[in-house]
Order: C-alpha cells, then structure tokens, then sequence
C-alpha cells in the first residue's frame, strides 16, 4: 500500500513539473516617454503630462513639472495602480506647457495599451495651441465642429487655425452673426440647432452646446 501511494505521490509531482503557472499581471503600469520642446520657444511654464480614461473624460494620473530654461528633450514617467483602471476602457497621454492660465502648447494624445506593464512611448513633440475662447459654445455639423466665443471683447467663429471676427445682424426670431466684411461666413442659431456657414460652404442641421 505504501509502495503504491510513493508511486501515484511520484507521479502528481511529475505532472506538476510538467506544468507551467502564468505569470501574474503586475499591480501597476508605467508609461514612459519624453518631451519634445520647440526650440528656443517654450522656456518657462508648467509641463504637464496626463494619463486620461478616454471613455469617462478623466484624469487618472498626472505629473507636473516647472519648466525653466530652454530644453530640447524632457523625460516623463507615469505609474497608476491597475485597480484604478476600467475594464474595456480607452487611455491616452497628452502632454502640455502651461503659462499664464492655459495650455499654450500641446501634444497629440496618444493612445496607450492598458494589457501591458510598461508602455515606452518615444517621443511627444509640442505644438503651438491656440489660447481657447471664452464663455466658449461648440457647433457640431456631421462630424465638423465649430466654436464660438469671445477672444478679448471679440465675438469670434473659430473653424480648426482660422478665427472670424462677427457681427449680430438685424435681429430676428433666430440668432443670426455674419463674418465683419463676408456676409458667406454666418452662424445662424435658434435653441439648441443651428446652420453655418464658411466662405459659401453651408452647414445644416448642427446642434449647439454650451
């Protein structure tokens, strides 16, 4: 009977053996990368860089950090714990240099693989932004979207890098604003729809946000 159980307790060893236990997946993830700064421009500020659930339209985690001097290249390094994260939802990075109140130059998201533990981006390069409009109202016009707000004391239409300074017109039921001098260039609202148009080039049916 001993001779018997040595020998099955031998053989339970042997498929163990045989056997490989995966990995458990590390409890946080790292995001590294650096920071391209054009040169010669951005030498003071705050760099931020943002990890964002894309899905909930939130921060998750983030570093800051003073810029002083003119650098070429910044490294950055983010961790989060994986207990934070939501199953199934998107993340990216987004870097940016603050100064005087907002985001004076910005990267490109990048979308980043929460399956991995460590995620080396490269390199981030920063671009100019432009310096948001105030008490902003975003027109979306199948798949274009369009701002509008105030630049200074400005009413203006912004469309992507083109800005348009505009005028109220005669009033009527409908809100209705004309590019100074370019009467082709309108934004016509009335409660939350509303018809644009730039340069000619005529968008109907847009919804409006505030």
């Amino acid at each position: 009977m001993q001779t018997c159980m040595r020998r099955l307790a031998a053989l339970v060893l042997l498929g163990l053996a045989g056997c490989s236990v995966p990995p458990s997946q590390p409890q946080e993830l790292t995001i590294l990368g650096q920071l391209q700064l054009p040169h010669g421009e951005a030498t003071a500020g705050e760099i931020v860089v943002e990890l964002r659930d894309t899905a909930d339209d939130r921060v998750l985690t983030e570093q800051r950090q003073p810029l002083r001097g003119n650098h070429a290249k910044l490294p950055f390094r983010l961790q989060l714990s994986r207990d934070r994260l939501t199953p199934g939802h998107a993340l990216s990075v987004r870097a940016a240099v603050l100064a005087g109140g907002w985001a004076r130059w910005l990267s490109e998201p990048v979308a980043v693989d929460p399956s991995r533990s460590s995620v080396d981006l490269g390199t981030l390069a920063l671009a100019r932004a432009q310096r948001p409009l105030a008490f902003q109202t975003r027109i979306d016009c199948a798949g274009r979207s369009f701002i509008v707000g105030m630049a200074g004391d400005v009413l203006t239409l912004r469309d992507g890098e083109k800005s348009y300074a505009l005028d109220p017109v005669a009033a009527t039921p409908d809100e209705h604003l004309e590019a100074v001098g370019d009467a082709s260039t309108f934004v016509r609202t009335q409660g939350r729809s509303a018809a644009l148009s730039v340069g000619g080039v005529v968008y109907e049916g847009c919804s409006v946000s505030r």
